[in-house]
């Protein structure tokens, strides 16, 4: 069965047209006859289409029928339906994702059908009813789940808010996931303002000044801070910044540290999940699995309501594994309704940071400030913290042993032992006591991706052990596995320089690790595009690399960006910046960035010379 819609001289819209026709005649994609719908209603309105409500005659079932509205730009509207189409088959699969059902025709264009969210969107849904605790987390989970499903898949919503996110009999279907992109690039960023309290910040660098020729883009981590503000809006029930326009006032505001003030007795871990999802800095915000992981912790085992305060110890503070990245705040933010930290709290949240800025990519030197800052705010010493880990039956292996695997024992805390041993801080070195608490939490049930990278470190260096090669590999390639950074890093590494090369493999675990925002990871997939290391050259993408480790405060990036900028390298020639990222890195002690500045020096002393 053909059923095209009109004739067009536009090669691409017939081709467009031809797919979905042979999608259609082949049952790929199923064809509803328009004519019957019945009840048909408006329900929605946006600036790339209506929603409506529809009923199938002689029956009770309901569906939603979306009609784009670029009636004059078939060339977009094409573009729009095959691009959500193909999205749509790959995870409609997830409950809590709306499901492309068919295509039907209305007026000679192309409407898709879609499940009907009875319940409306989130805001409304938030606005007429009162929920328990219980509820606001099984939706906060629910829609992380969601857009970890879409990230899975290589789909980047950057659209999320709480008017396109909607209800269907009391759960999560996220929508519109498959038109975000082409409004990146069909439309000036700037002019995207109707949901500024969901924006990444970054995205607001583009306001702040015309002379900043950094164009910022929307990507995973742009999705997460979106999730951040939702999770604020489903525990408040209130829109973001109720009552104020969402205008470039606002976004400047939120550009330069504005958040949502914290509700008055929202649960500690809940509140320092969706702080570290909207951190201004999109490398320090978790992964959305992380997100997801978290939440799903934090659900109640059984349906008691959340009623105060002090009834929320048992969900707060149920033990996450070792991907719960730093969801610290600063005291400032805490009011005196939220909590006032124990030093179970303080000590989670400091190995919680520990975790989070190794997997940045900063060394042990760049660490030790920023853990002892922690402490010093927090008035605890790492003597305290090495006792109180070390009284605790949680991390006694005998007691762990004798009790099983019932009783609920932190992977955390053992193996934040393990490294007090290992470093000797907060105690004397016991390279032997390391061994044996890296060993017990990178062992099943565990498997804590941080104590596996560690205790390859002991048979690679014979530290409480014999040195063994192949163990110490073994385990790297477990923590990589398991998602720790710098352990995909050095998979890369061994891959690219070892003895059985395999670049391919080398770029695969390079790019594994920027995912939790490594920066030596993001240096060396520039690099890799750089040369067409187990990829295609493309000199744009490696300075953007190179870029975003920079301002991480890598070192051997900031090096490389300048010379990128010295020699036109995927960006514009600029001396002006090349001398400034130099000198960024010189003064951070990087040899290599020294000796050009000093090169620069005898140049520019001889070029005055002659000019004399």
């Amino acid at each position: 069965m053909s059923i095209l819609v009109k004739q067009t001289n536009n090669p691409i819209e017939k081709e467009w047209i031809n797919w979905l026709n042979e999608a259609i005649k082949n049952d790929h994609i199923k064809y509803y006859e328009y004519e019957q719908f019945d009840k048909i209603k408006l329900i929605g309105s946006g600036a790339f289409s209506d929603v409506y409500r529809a009923k199938w005659k002689h029956t009770e079932k309901v569906f939603a029928l979306k009609a784009f509205k670029n009636k004059g730009q078939q060339n977009i509207a094409f573009k729009e339906i095959i691009n959500e189409l193909k999205l749509q088959r790959k995870v409609d699969f997830h409950e809590n994702i709306i499901r492309f059902l068919g295509i039907s025709i209305w007026n000679e264009d192309y409407v898709m059908v879609m499940e009907c969210a009875v319940d409306g969107n989130l805001r409304d849904y938030l606005e007429k009813n009162t929920l328990t605790w219980n509820k606001k987390i099984k939706l906060a989970y629910q829609l992380a789940s969601a857009v970890s499903c879409l990230h899975d898949e290589g789909i980047v919503h950057r659209d999320l808010h709480s008017n396109n996110i909607l209800i269907n009999r009391r759960k999560i279907k996220i929508a519109d996931f498959g038109l975000s992109k082409i409004i990146k690039e069909s439309n000036d960023p700037l002019n995207i303002i109707g949901v500024i309290p969901y924006m990444d910040p970054v995205m607001f660098n583009n306001l702040k000044s015309e002379l900043n020729d950094s164009v910022y883009y929307l990507d995973e981590r742009s999705d997460v801070y979106s999730v951040g503000v939702l999770l604020w809006e489903i525990y408040s029930g209130q829109p973001p910044f109720h009552g104020r326009p969402y205008d470039n006032e606002l976004a400047l505001q939120i550009l330069d540290g504005l958040r949502e003030a914290h509700i008055p007795n929202t649960p500690v871990g809940y509140l320092r999940l969706y702080s570290k999802c909207w951190d201004g800095d999109p490398y320090k915000r978790p992964h959305i699995g992380q997100v997801a992981q978290i939440l799903k912790a934090l659900i109640p085992e059984n349906d008691q309501n959340h009623k105060s305060s002090k009834d929320k110890d048992d969900i707060n503070y149920k033990f996450f594994d070792e991907d719960l990245l730093d969801l610290q705040i600063s005291d400032s933010d805490l009011t005196s309704d939220t909590v006032d930290l124990k030093i179970s709290d303080k000590i989670s949240m400091i190995i919680d940071l520990f975790i989070d800025i190794t997997n940045e990519g900063k060394t042990r030197d760049q660490r030790r400030p920023v853990l002892d800052n922690y402490l010093l705010k927090n008035n605890i010493t790492f003597e305290e913290v090495y006792e109180w880990l070390n009284n605790n039956p949680a991390t006694d292996l005998n007691y762990i042993h004798n009790v099983g695997y019932n009783e609920i024992v932190d992977p955390n805390y053992i193996f934040f032992l393990g490294y007090l041993n290992f470093s000797g801080i907060g105690t004397t070195l016991n390279p032997d006591a390391a061994f044996k608490y890296f060993e017990k939490a990178s062992s099943p049930p565990y498997q804590h991706s941080t104590a596996q990278y560690y205790f390859g470190i002991c048979y690679e260096y014979g530290i409480g052990t014999k040195e063994n090669k192949s163990n110490a590999f073994y385990w790297y390639r477990q923590a990589a596995h398991n998602g720790h950074a710098i352990a995909q890093y050095y998979m890369g590494n061994f891959f690219q320089f070892g003895v059985d090369k395999h670049y391919n493999r080398a770029f695969y675990y390079y790019d594994l690790s920027t995912k939790g925002g490594f920066s030596f990871g993001l240096n060396m997939l520039g690099y890799c595009y750089s040369e067409g290391i187990g990829t295609f050259i493309d000199k744009r993408r490696a300075f953007n690399l190179y870029f975003k480790a920079a301002n991480m405060d890598n070192i051997i990036a900031q090096y490389n960006v300048a010379v990128c900028f010295d020699e036109g390298f995927g960006t514009n020639k600029d001396f002006t910046k090349a001398k400034e990222w130099y000198k960024k890195s010189a003064n951070k002690g990087y040899d290599r960035a020294r000796k050009k500045l000093d090169e620069l020096s005898i140049l520019k002393s001889e070029e005055e010379e002659i000019g004399k």
